[in-house]
């Protein structure tokens, strides 16, 4: 499994395709402000190494990404990247809403 640098470009590419999907090409560059052409170039290497695959269709390019890749936490105790909680109603601080006993998923 290649190593993947945390402030390169490729991270921001899996990552960014962890937290969206289905992405295109096209997609991908628009959200992380950079040249399509730079983001197939980059693409084309990562597929090379196995971390993603490229789907061509006649007028897209879809990415699917084959590796996951742990988060580091913020200095709030919140996941980077998962600004989506924010203010929500649910369980407290520190509390589950459902208990989910054993099973992975509600880990």
């Amino acid at each position: 499994m290649p190593t993947i640098d945390p402030d390169s470009l490729q991270r921001r590419i899996v990552d960014h395709l962890q937290d969206n999907y289905p992405v295109s090409a096209r997609q991908l560059a628009h959200a992380l402000r950079i040249p399509e052409k730079r983001v197939l170039r980059e693409l084309r290497l990562m597929e090379t190494k196995g971390l993603v695959e490229l789907d061509y269709l006649p007028d897209i390019v879809y990415v699917r990404c084959l590796v996951v890749t742990s988060r580091t936490p913020a200095s709030d105790g919140s996941v980077r990247g998962s600004g989506k909680m924010g203010k929500m109603g649910g369980a407290g601080k520190g509390q589950k809403e459902n208990g989910g006993g054993t099973d992975p998923a509600y880990l």
